[in-house]
Order: structure tokens, then C-alpha cells, then sequence
């Protein structure tokens, strides 16, 4: 059982670890000086929490229930096993430049 639970622990830490390596490499890709940040709320959704900058959106929910995802490419989700929605304490970002 302790074994199991160290190994948990482990994978948690890789899949921690790489969503932050990758928010990293996003930021520095297609953040870092694409404009002036951008904060707002959703009157719809008063949970969810938005930073924009160009068309570069990270979109936290800090609330208790799924919220839809924004609209626009999915770069990056917090929720490794995401099923199109943006879970209660999870992120994403997204590419909003239409298509």
C-alpha cells in the first residue's frame, strides 16, 4: 500500500512538473510581448477568471462546477483526462485568433 501510494505521489509530481514546464514554454512562445494583459470576469460565469493577452487567453475556474471552455484553439489543459469542459479548480489556455 505505502508503495502504491509513493507511486501516485510520483506521477502526480511528473504530470504537475510537465503542466508547468508547458505553461512556461507557452508563455514564452506566444505571450511575452504580444500586448498589454488583460483581466476579466464572466458575468455569466462569476467563478471564471480570465487573462488575455493578444490572442493568448488562460482561463481558470475557481468555482465548484464545470464551466464550458472558451471558444478558440485548446493549447493547454491543467486536467490531463479533460472531457471538454473546464473542471472546478483547473485551466486552460487558449489560442482565441479566428480561424
Amino acid at each position: 500500500p505505502r508503495k502504491e501510494s509513493s507511486a501516485a505521489s510520483d506521477v502526480y509530481k511528473r504530470q504537475v512538473l510537465t503542466l508547468y514546464r508547458n505553461a512556461i514554454a507557452l508563455r514564452r512562445e506566444r505571450w511575452v510581448g504580444a500586448g498589454d494583459l488583460e483581466w476579466y470576469g464572466d458575468p455569466e460565469h462569476p467563478d471564471l477568471l480570465r487573462l488575455t493577452r493578444g490572442t493568448l487567453m488562460c482561463a481558470v475556474n475557481l468555482g465548484t462546477r464545470a464551466l464550458p471552455l472558451p471558444e478558440g484553439e485548446l493549447l493547454l489543459h491543467s486536467d490531463p483526462e479533460h472531457t471538454g469542459e473546464l473542471g472546478p479548480d483547473r485551466a486552460v489556455w487558449v489560442d482565441t485568433a479566428p480561424r
